[in-house]
């Protein structure tokens, strides 16, 4: 599964972002920062305009509409960089952090908000990369940088000196702050113009980044992993199918609440859509437990739902009833269509080598609601990709786009470990006496 962190560029009429790995970055943003850091302002000398970080990490460049640059920056994983050795922490403590170094803006693009953009994508860089905190230095006052983004001195580190461009050698400080709580100063410090921008061209494809991660995890998983290799027993198989009747015979009723509580026409018509896709469903896993064998009646009206998709339930109906937001309620599919969006065929084959395996003649007779979902969520005009279009749309703030990131994480992790539980002990209806 192919899960763009890093590469991707975004654009619009006005503003476009652009990323560089590595060294592979353009000679405008060494001549930028030759301009503020050795011209205007003598903080660098020209022979240490590039440093060692420049060969790793990524290049962070804001063009205006006609693609010149206004500004750059440099992000990396902090452990990997040359922080530990300046600031004496080890870099064992920094595996949760970035490191952000050389933002420059251009002197005709400052006062217009582009600071603060360029400094949220390198925020927006490190939580894509799985961290939760970013580091730098600044120097001694008030930066514009430091205005924007509220960082905090980190107790103890000594002072770092860095020699200017007249040779004279002056100090900065290490400081430290949660990304979120950074991204969140930066958006709050946008231009509208701005903000829009990163609603409509960046917000989107973080979450679904996130839901990637979630869904490949799910993928890594033993459960899945004795499916491949032909290992699955059929109780294993019963709780999982089971469990999924637990949830989605109530996927129709929670759409129809989430639609009487959306009053944004597009996205209501998007759960119009995904309702009439949902119709029935359950019936589908009712003739799979059926054929496997599973008592049908306890399934439906007497069991109760393992702890970790009880949790999951909770969830989604506390979105539906508490919340009553339906962004929110978006990461629900995104996360739970999105295990049958990326489900490869093989697997399907894979699973029905299984079933065989157990006895059952007719193995398509047990896999009806897996095969259907394949093609319902997954593809250009499935379930999976209309939740993208319509995240684009309804997105509006950065407060809303870390508590979708956040339920996109807890989703993850509920159904991860619901299906680790169906593999975590013995099947005794699975042993063979010799």
């Amino acid at each position: 599964m192919n899960i763009e962190v890093d590469n991707k560029p975004y654009r619009s009429n006005d503003i476009g972002v652009k990323f560089f790995s590595g060294r592979n970055f353009p000679a405008e943003i060494v001549e930028l920062r030759r301009k503020g850091f050795v011209e205007e302002r003598g903080f660098l000398p020209d022979a240490k305009l590039l440093g060692p970080n420049d060969e790793f990490g990524t290049h962070i460049g804001i063009y205006d509409g006609a693609g010149v640059l206004l500004a750059a920056t440099h992000v990396m994983l902090a452990d990997e960089s040359d922080f530990s050795e300046y600031s004496g922490i080890p870099p064992e403590f920094l595996r949760d952090a970035i490191l952000s170094s050389r933002s420059v803006v251009a002197s005709h693009a400052r006062n217009r908000g582009i600071v603060s953009l360029l400094l949220y994508v390198a925020m927006r860089w490190g939580r894509m990369h799985g961290r939760r905190h970013g580091v730098g230095y600044v120097e001694q006052g008030e930066s514009a940088a430091q205005r924007i983004l509220g960082c905090k001195e980190i107790p103890g580190c000594p002072k770092r000196k860095v020699q200017g461009a007249d040779g004279e050698f002056y100090d900065v400080i290490a400081t430290y702050g949660p990304l979120d709580y950074l991204a969140q100063r930066c958006f709050l410090s946008m231009t509208r113009t701005l903000r829009n921008f990163v609603c409509r061209e960046l917000m989107a494809d973080e979450i679904i980044a996130a839901a990637k991660r979630g869904i490949k995890s799910a993928y890594d998983n033993l459960w899945f992993k004795r499916v491949a290799d032909g290992t699955l027993t059929r109780n294993q198989y019963g709780e999982a199918i089971a469990n999924l009747h637990q949830y989605v015979r109530w996927t129709t009723r929670l759409l129809a609440q989430v639609i009487s509580a959306t009053s944004d026409p597009v996205l209501r018509g998007h759960f119009i859509e995904h309702l009439k896709g949902e119709i029935d469903h359950e019936r589908l896993l009712e003739r799979d437990l059926t054929a496997i064998g599973w008592d049908v009646d306890w399934v439906i009206n007497h069991m109760a739902p393992a702890a970790d998709i009880l949790q999951f339930m909770t969830l989604q109906q506390s979105l539906v009833s508490f919340e009553r937001d339906p962004v929110l309620f978006l990461t629900v599919p995104l996360v739970a269509e999105g295990l049958s969006a990326f489900m490869d065929p093989t697997f399907i084959d894979a699973l029905e080598t299984c079933v065989e395996g157990w006895g059952i003649a007719h193995p398509r007779s047990a896999t009806k609601f897996i095969r259907s979902h394949v093609g319902t969520d997954g593809g250009e005009d499935g379930h999976w990709a209309s939740v993208q279009h319509v995240l684009v749309h309804s997105l509006s703030n950065e407060a809303q786009l870390q508590k979708c990131l956040a339920l996109v994480q807890s989703i993850s992790e509920a159904m991860n470990r619901a299906y680790s539980g169906y593999v975590s002990s013995q099947d005794l209806g699975a042993i063979r006496f010799m």
